[in-house]
C-alpha cells in the first residue's frame, strides 16, 4: 500500500492560541515602541521575534518574567496585560519589591539561594490553616 504524503498544510494550527489580547497591542502600539526598539531597551530579553509571535498567539507559553517586563514597559500590572484583576496594592506590595530585588541579581548561584528559600516559604505557607 502507498504511503500517502501530507499536503503543505498547517497541521499545528488547532494548537495555537489566541493573542495576549489585542488590548495589549494597541498598547504596546500607543507607546510609540516598535519592536525592534524594545528589544534594544531591554537588551535583547525581549526579542523582535518573541514579541511577533506573543502578539500573534504563536508564542503559546511566554515565561513569567517575559510577561513582567513586558507589563512593566506597558506600565500596567500582569493581571491587566492577561485580562485578569490583580490584587489592589500588589505593585507596591513587599511581594513586588522581593520579585524587582530578584531580577536584580546578577549571579545564578544568588537566585538559586532565593529560589530555595522562597520554596521553604511557600511550604510553611502551605502548612498553616486556611481560611
Amino acid at each position: 500500500m502507498p504511503v500517502r504524503k501530507r499536503t503543505s498544510t498547517n497541521h499545528n494550527s488547532h494548537r495555537r492560541r489566541k493573542p495576549i489580547s489585542e488590548a495589549d497591542g494597541e498598547a504596546l502600539e500607543a507607546t510609540g515602541l516598535g519592536f525592534n526598539q524594545v528589544e534594544r531597551l531591554t537588551k535583547g530579553e525581549l526579542s523582535h521575534s518573541f514579541l511577533s509571535k506573543l502578539v500573534s498567539g504563536t508564542q503559546a507559553n511566554p515565561r513569567l518574567d517575559k510577561l513582567l517586563q513586558i507589563a512593566d514597559l506597558l506600565d500596567v500590572n500582569l493581571s491587566e496585560l492577561l485580562g485578569e484583576l490583580e490584587p489592589e496594592g500588589l505593585r507596591v506590595s513587599r511581594f513586588w519589591q522581593l520579585y524587582k530585588a530578584y531580577e536584580k541579581l546578577r549571579e545564578p548561584r544568588h537566585k538559586k539561594m532565593v529560589e530555595v528559600q522562597i520554596e521553604d516559604l511557600m511550604r510553611m505557607i502551605e502548612a498553616f490553616p486556611k481560611k
